[in-house]
């Protein structure tokens, strides 16, 4: 047992700590909601009417439920929100899947087994350490319940009330999955096209090998090219060929680098001192270092000074926002600015030089000024947000959910339209924080949808670059059959030519109807794992492969997506066994209807929020309905 907590220490710590993290992070929309007038209509669902009460218990059951769960509801259960749960209770409790309360307490060892494998944490352990890590996961559940009741506002039974829903809503999306009925032979035509793999080798002959022998293409044809692919989507199309830019901005923003403010505060030794006679009465026992001994003191005061600073450096930011904002008119969330604002807004070098100097004259300290760093001067896309140094790994905190910063950009409302953030372009936006206290104002300064490139200069290197990569691939097209007749001979090192630049790498991978893994988007296409699957399960599964000739084992595929040859020698195959289709036919057929019913895609899901509003013809009111009828 200490060996297993030993083991486990770290994680335990964290799902016993997460109960009071998440608890004083609750959103104060349940109080908000509970100022409104209690027969407010918030909404009909399927003509039914839901007033402010109902709504505000399911508001209450959910977040007690992201206590219970440690922020897992969404992975354990596909419930995104309050609105969600709500419509999803009122489906589970029409069809009967939902049982008393009392199911709530038994239900909850599994719901923690469901939540170790929504987190993956199940995996990586051993199965006899699953039962303990169960056991010590709802002791911790119910230790914490008191908290959850009180910040919550339920009482405990109506949270095992909750739990028993929950129960009652996977219930209804496990039997939804399994209802289908299959023949034998759907079954296993299913599994087989599911469940069989091959192993191969391979080597991917990229374009670039032919480009030396490539003609520069001509201004007749660099146009015509950028014509046909403008509109299109990158990595659409049988070529992935597309020039349309997606929704990019520009933005700046300001650092308050929480490090190095601890680094200009030196602790006041008067105080360090004093601390520590408290906590000791100044009794130095024998060997210890009285370096050693203050240091815990030293770092509770840098700490204390540290908060004080950010706090004060936080207050100034804001309130130089705020003062600019003075110009402009609120509506609603958002703003109408003056026609000079883009020259107006706030200078965050300015702001800068404003904090050092407040801080200064109310702490006497000097701290390094905040970083500002602009990004006005090209476009950035979502993957080049998330790669920006800090700010890229950066969240908002919004109640018990966290939005990563790549995101939050393209939901300024030039882009995304009106949202309850109220991003907007030129405005300062709230801040956010990374994982080493440094908080981050940022600006977005410019927005632009999603659209064509506005001439062929903005896209003309991609151009050039593609028309030569289609031809070089062309070149290499040609070669398939001499390609596939040195593999047969000499196998696939014959391709590998060490003395090169950057010689061929041989690669090994596990092909699955459903992918390629490890995954190379070079050769990962349907097309190719169909071509190698065929061949596969053209060998004689009774002969060992090393005894299968090496012709009837090798694949060599173009792949237009990324203009090269995909060259495979099959080195295991996996069919579906009578014995596996046997023991695996209750979750083949739930893995069969998944797939065929879209159940993995949130826009196909029958049990997605957007679909659901549409089957069950939910009118939102927000609370402006004061009617008490219930017609």
């Amino acid at each position: 047992m200490l060996k297993f907590l030993r083991k486990y220490s770290k994680w335990i710590l964290v799902v016993g700590g997460s109960l009071l993290m998440i608890a004083f992070l609750l959103p104060t929309t349940i109080q908000e909601l509970g100022n409104r007038p209690i027969f407010n209509t918030v909404m009909r669902i399927d003509g039914r009417r839901v007033g402010a009460v109902e709504f505000q218990h399911a508001m209450r059951e959910y977040n007690a439920l992201q206590m219970v769960t440690f922020e897992t509801l969404r992975p354990v259960s596909n419930v995104s929100g309050p609105e969600h749960w709500l419509l999803l209770c009122h489906e589970a409790q029409n069809g009967g899947f939902i049982a008393g309360r009392g199911e709530g307490s038994e239900f909850l060892p599994d719901l923690v087994y469901q939540m170790l494998y929504a987190s993956g944490r199940v995996f990586q352990m051993a199965p006899e350490e699953i039962e303990p890590m169960k056991t010590m996961m709802v002791q911790a559940i119910m230790t914490g319940l008191p908290m959850v009741q009180e910040r919550s506002g339920l009482s405990e039974s109506q949270i095992f009330e909750a739990i028993a829903k929950l129960h009652g809503v996977i219930r209804m999306q496990v039997a939804y999955q399994r209802s289908p009925r299959f023949s034998d032979r759907r079954l296993a035509v299913g599994m087989k096209r599911l469940n069989e793999s091959a192993s191969i080798d391979y080597v991917f002959l990229p374009p670039e090998r032919e480009m030396a022998g490539v003609a520069e293409p001509t201004e007749e044809q660099v146009a015509a090219h950028f014509a046909r692919y403008k509109d299109a989507e990158p990595g659409s199309g049988e070529l992935g060929i597309g020039y349309r830019r997606p929704d990019r901005v520009k933005i700046e923003w300001l650092v308050l680098d929480r490090a190095a403010i601890t680094a200009a505060i030196r602790p006041d030794p008067v105080e360090v001192q004093k601390r520590y006679i408290r906590a000791t009465g100044g009794n130095m026992p024998e060997g210890v270092d009285p370096a050693a001994a203050r240091r815990p003191y030293e770092i509770e005061v840098q700490n204390e000074v540290v908060e004080r600073v950010m706090r004060t450096a936080d207050q100034v930011i804001r309130g130089e926002f705020e003062r600019a904002l003075r110009r402009a008119t609120a509506e609603g969330v958002y703003w109408r600015l003056p026609d000079d604002w883009a020259q107006s807004r706030p200078d965050l070098a300015a702001i800068r030089d404003v904090v050092v100097a407040r801080v200064r004259e109310l702490h006497q300290i000097t701290i390094p000024g905040p970083t500002v760093v602009r990004r006005t001067g090209d476009w950035l896309v979502q993957s080049d947000i998330a790669a920006l140094d800090g700010i890229g790994n950066s969240t908002l905190k919004r109640g018990v959910q966290t939005e990563p910063f790549s995101m939050l950009p393209f939901r300024v409302r030039e882009l995304a339209g009106p949202s309850d953030l109220g991003l907007q372009v030129g405005v300062p936006a709230e801040a956010t924080t990374d994982f080493r206290g440094n908080r981050y104002y940022y600006i977005i300064a410019d927005a632009r949808k999603a659209a064509p490139p506005e001439s062929l200069d903005e896209a003309r290197d991609e151009v050039v670059r593609d028309l030569n990569r289609l031809a070089a691939f062309e070149r290499l097209r040609e070669q398939v059959s001499a390609v596939r007749d040195a593999v047969i001979a000499n196998g696939l090192g014959s391709l590998i030519d060490e003395t090169e630049d950057q010689p061929l790498a041989l690669r090994k991978a596990t092909v699955l109807t459903s992918g390629l893994f490890p995954r190379d988007p070079n050769v990962d296409t349907e097309e190719f794992r169909n071509a190698v699957l065929e061949v596969a399960s053209k060998l004689d599964p009774t002969v060992s492969i090393e005894d299968s000739p090496r012709e009837g084992r090798t694949v060599v595929f173009a792949v237009p997506r990324s203009q090269g040859i995909a060259a495979a020698v099959i080195t295991r195959t996996s069919p579906v066994t009578l014995e596996m289709f046997r023991r695996a036919q209750p979750s083949a057929a739930a893995n069969i209807t998944r797939t065929e019913l879209g159940f993995d895609s949130p826009e196909d899901s029958p049990f997605s929020l957007e679909t659901m509003k549409k089957r069950l013809r939910v009118e939102s009111r927000g609370g402006d309905d004061k009617s008490t009828d219930d017609n």
